[in-house]
C-alpha cells in the first residue's frame, strides 16, 4: 500500500486445534507496510487470515508450519548431584532428588534419584534426548518473517 493508517485484521487458528487461536498484534509502521508478531502456543499448521478493508489479501488465509524447537540440554548427564559436585551441599539437580543431612540435590538411591545417570538441568534420563525442563524450557529467540502481499 502507499500509505499507512488502514486497520489490518489478523487472525491466526491452528488448523487441526480450532480452540487453538494465536493472538497477533499488527503495527502500522506508517509507510504502506505493516508488521505482525505472534508466539504459537503449540507446533502444527495454523492459517493465517490476513484482512485490510474487510478484504482478503491476495493469497489470505496463508498455511503457517510451525515446528517446536529442539531444546538443547544445559546440564550435565551425571549418576547424580553429590558425586558430580565433590559433596557440595547446595547442588541441586533437575531430577527433584534431595539427601537427608542439609543436603539440596540428589544421592544415588535417595528420595527423587531416577536409579540411574539422568540430565542434571531437567532429570530426564534419556542421554540423546531434548531438554523437559519444567515450564516449557527456555523460549525460543524470535525471528522476524517479511512477506510481501498484494491487495
Amino acid at each position: 500500500m502507499g500509505r499507512g493508517g488502514e486497520a489490518v485484521l489478523v487472525s491466526i487458528v491452528h488448523k487441526d486445534k480450532k480452540e487453538c487461536v494465536v493472538e497477533a498484534t499488527v503495527a502500522d509502521n506508517g509507510d504502506g507496510s505493516y508488521g505482525v508478531s505472534y508466539v504459537p502456543a503449540e507446533p502444527g499448521p495454523y492459517s493465517v487470515w490476513v484482512c485490510v478493508k474487510a478484504q482478503h489479501v491476495k493469497g489470505s488465509p496463508f498455511v503457517l508450519a510451525v515446528q517446536r524447537k529442539f531444546r538443547r540440554h544445559r546440564g550435565t548427564f551425571h549418576c547424580c548431584s553429590f558425586c558430580s559436585s565433590r559433596g557440595a551441599k547446595d547442588a541441586r539437580c533437575g531430577c527433584g532428588g534431595s539427601m537427608p543431612g542439609g543436603y539440596q540435590g540428589c544421592g544415588h538411591g535417595h528420595r527423587g534419584h531416577p536409579g540411574r545417570p539422568h540430565w542434571s538441568c531437567c532429570g530426564s534420563v534419556l542421554e540423546g534426548s531434548e531438554c523437559v525442563r519444567p515450564g516449557g524450557g527456555i523460549p525460543c529467540s524470535p525471528r522476524s518473517v517479511r512477506r510481501t502481499v498484494e491487495l
